[in-house]
């Protein structure tokens, strides 16, 4: 996906700058580290399904939820630190402010800690004098789960610090090795018990992941720390403002904002699920939400790279160069997006069975509703780092606060009146609404001309390719595609619908080439990326020699 960060020329494409090759790299390894996220989740999803009921599972979910909405509520105190850091940090780094980037490193760490101990503290009361009240839905032999996870309030606070700071000095690379090594930990202890034991208690479970956590966590410590020793300067670091502070509250502010009401809302929907339906459904409703992060992921894994980037084209004054580059993000990534959603969507009932155990094919039909309900919100990833990249946060906030307004009262109207399945159709009505609210903002506000022709033809060749293939699915080709697995002695595989993968993809491709989704001029743009020098680089380039045969002008 290093493909979305070009810059589109009718005349000549234009020089790609080390900046821009940062950019591809910073991509590279954010998809690497999203989608190495997920990998690991299967994983351990696959250990968990197969350890502890389902019923078990939802108590888990909940109580994490509870965790994560306490580490929500952290991140207004002070509010977007990490968002200022990646507005900030690459800026200063560019203009070789160094002294007011290392105070600004230094002051961010020790303002987070003055606001994460009282809470830390304050939570833990909490979970003691208010235990009748969390047991209502946690049950009562389950409330220890509150107290094992207690450590990750400290730990998830200040480990997205630590990352906001590696993010803005390009280290993406250090976050994916930290990644590596913390699940590696995790799922080793999850083997072990599954393998030896059969069988995990959830306190087990809890304190494993805390474990692996920590780990992490101090190694994490020990990167940011060599990082503020490496940078040296002539000045005397300049001790933290007032109107430090005021930059960095105005600026986060309305970033925390937008932010959580994002989070929050889901938060709002597990635990309605909790109280209108039974704890299993949280389970269905949490792998729904897992299998649909594997196409979302592609686009949150690019969003702080671009973030960081535009802000460093804007310091530069190269604001002209913004609505190319726009434009080539929404195309690429909704062409990804669209293709990734269209294969995910005939492999739900494979996924299910291999990695969670045929028992759970009761989620399937959540699952695939699921699955398309961000089909129109593709275009909140590349606003919302422009948003951030010009200072323009509160326009987030304003967007996602309709969003809420669009999304609950429906949502809420069918879940308590008619159940899951109709409150996830109501999720694609007003995601769909939430979209729209979305392209207009980016017209407006942020004075992008989006190239609509393009953008309509991908949802049209979507939507053709998908309806015929399911109808063909429908009345002949899941037949066939049973008949040839059972000829093949492969029946294991008789979820696996194939057949209409191919034919899926196969007019998605065709229809994209026939309508010229992808020009020529795009394939040469591409090229500009890669390093002849590099083999990978090299190989890459023969391979967009082969497209740019297949496209045309």
């Amino acid at each position: 996906m290093v493909t979305l960060m070009t810059y589109d020329d009718k005349d000549e494409t234009e020089k790609i700058t080390s900046e821009h090759r940062n950019l591809a790299k910073n991509s590279f390894y954010s998809i690497l580290n999203t989608y190495g996220t997920f990998l690991f989740t299967l994983i351990i999803t696959f250990f968990i399904a197969r350890l502890i009921s389902k019923e078990a599972w939802g108590y888990l979910i909940l109580a994490n939820s509870y965790i994560l909405i306490i580490t929500i509520i952290l991140t207004f105190l002070p509010p977007g630190l990490n968002q200022t850091l990646n507005y900030f940090i690459p800026r200063y780094y560019a203009l070789n402010q160094i002294s007011r980037l290392k105070s600004l490193i230094k002051y961010s760490l020790i303002l987070k800690i003055i606001f994460l101990i009282p809470v830390f503290f304050i939570s833990f009361l909490l979970f003691i004098f208010l235990s009748d009240l969390f047991a209502l839905n946690l049950t009562e032999e389950n409330l220890n789960l509150l107290f094992l996870l207690s450590p990750l309030i400290i730990i998830n606070s200040l480990e997205i610090i630590f990352n906001s700071i590696n993010q803005g000095f390009n280290k993406y690379n250090l976050l994916f090795i930290l990644l590596i090594l913390k699940y590696s930990i995790y799922i080793g202890f999850l083997a072990y018990f599954f393998f030896f034991l059969k069988t995990i208690t959830l306190e087990t479970l809890v304190i494993t992941n805390v474990i692996a956590s920590l780990i992490s966590f101090i190694l994490n410590f020990l990167i940011i720390l060599k990082i503020y020793i490496k940078i040296k300067t002539d000045k005397q670091i300049s001790k933290f403002s007032k109107e430090d502070l005021q930059r960095i509250i105005k600026y986060g502010i309305p970033v925390r904002v937008g932010k959580f009401l994002t989070e929050i809302w889901v938060e709002i929907q597990t635990q309605a699920i909790s109280i209108f339906e039974s704890s299993d459904q949280i389970t269905g409703f949490n792998i729904s939400r897992t299998y649909l992060s594997i196409s979302v992921n592609i686009l949150a894994s690019l969003s702080s790279p671009l973030t960081i980037s535009f802000s460093r084209i804007i310091a530069k004054n190269g604001t002209n160069r913004i609505e190319s580059l726009y434009n080539l993000f929404v195309k690429y990534s909704l062409f990804m997006y669209l293709l990734i959603t269209g294969i995910l969507y005939y492999v739900v009932d494979f996924f299910i069975v291999v990695i969670l155990g045929e028992t759970y094919l009761v989620y399937s039909e959540l699952i695939k509703i699921y699955l398309f309900s961000y089909l129109f919100l593709i275009f909140a990833s590349p606003f919302d780092a422009l948003m951030l990249a010009e200072n323009k946060a509160k326009y987030i906030a304003q967007i996602r606060f309709y969003g809420l307004l669009v999304r609950a009262p429906l949502f809420f109207i069918l879940l308590i009146n008619f159940g899951m399945i109709p409150a996830f159709y109501g999720i694609l009505i007003s995601n769909f609404l939430y979209g729209i609210g979305y392209l207009l903002f980016t017209i407006k506000i942020g004075r992008i001309k989006l190239n609509f022709k393009n953008i309509f033809f991908q949802y049209i060749i979507y939507f053709v390719s998908l309806g015929i293939s399911m109808i063909l699915h429908i009345f002949f080709v899941n037949k066939w595609n049973f008949l040839i697995l059972k000829q093949l002695n492969l029946l294991f595989f008789q979820n696996f619908y194939f057949l209409s993968l191919i034919i899926f993809i196969f007019i998605f491709i065709l229809l994209s080439v026939v309508f010229k989704v992808f020009t020529k001029n795009d394939i040469e743009n591409l090229k500009g990326f890669f390093n002849k020098e590099k083999k990978l680089h090299r190989f890459s380039n023969k391979v967009l020699k082969i497209l740019k045969k297949i496209f045309r002008d």
